[in-house]
C-alpha cells in the first residue's frame, strides 16, 4: 500500500501561511497532515468491555489447554494397536506350523493386546475430545456476545 504525500502546512510567527518554498531566516513550525482511509470492517466496528478478571480466566483457560495440545500416550495406543493387528493379520494369512507358544502369542495374545489398544484408542479419544468440547463451551460462556452487548464508538 503506497502512503499519500502530505499536505505540507507551514506557519511563521508573524502568522503568514507559506505553501511549498520555505525562508531561511524565518522561524516557522511545520505540521504535516495524512489522509487515512480505514477499513470497512474496522468502521463498522465497536468497542465491547470485558472485566480484566474475566480476561485473566479466560488467558488462564487456554494456557491449561495449550499444555495438553499433545498426548503422547494416544501415540503409543495406536502404535501398539497397529503393530499387533498387523501380527494377527499376518499369523492369520500365513500357512506355517507353529508351536502351541507361537501360536498362543500370534493367535490369541496380538489379538488381545490389538483389541485392548484399540479400545483405549477410542476411550481416550472420546475423553480428550469432550475435555476440549467442554472447555469451548466454557470459554463461550466467559467471552461476553458481541451481538448482545452495549457497543460503544
Amino acid at each position: 500500500m503506497k502512503i499519500p504525500q502530505p499536505d505540507i502546512l507551514i506557519e511563521s510567527e508573524s502568522k503568514i501561511i507559506i505553501m511549498g518554498s520555505i525562508s531561511v531566516n524565518a522561524e516557522y513550525t511545520s505540521e504535516r497532515r495524512y489522509t487515512v482511509s480505514i477499513p470497512d470492517n474496522d468502521f463498522n466496528d465497536s468497542i465491547i468491555e470485558v472485566r480484566s478478571s474475566v480476561l485473566t480466566k479466560i488467558r488462564d483457560k487456554i494456557k491449561s489447554m495449550q499444555s495438553i495440545t499433545h498426548v503422547w500416550i494416544l501415540d503409543l495406543v495406536l502404535f501398539l494397536g497397529s503393530i499387533c493387528w498387523g501380527g494377527w493379520i499376518s499369523y492369520l494369512q500365513s500357512n506355517g506350523t507353529y508351536t502351541r507358544l507361537e501360536m498362543f502369542i500370534y493367535g490369541t495374545l496380538l489379538f488381545g493386546i490389538a483389541l485392548a489398544s484399540t479400545i483405549a484408542f477410542i476411550i481416550l479419544k472420546t475423553i480428550i475430545k469432550n475435555n476440549v468440547s467442554v472447555n469451548a463451551d466454557d470459554l463461550l460462556e466467559m467471552i461476553p456476545d458481541p451481538q448482545k452487548a452495549i457497543k460503544r464508538k
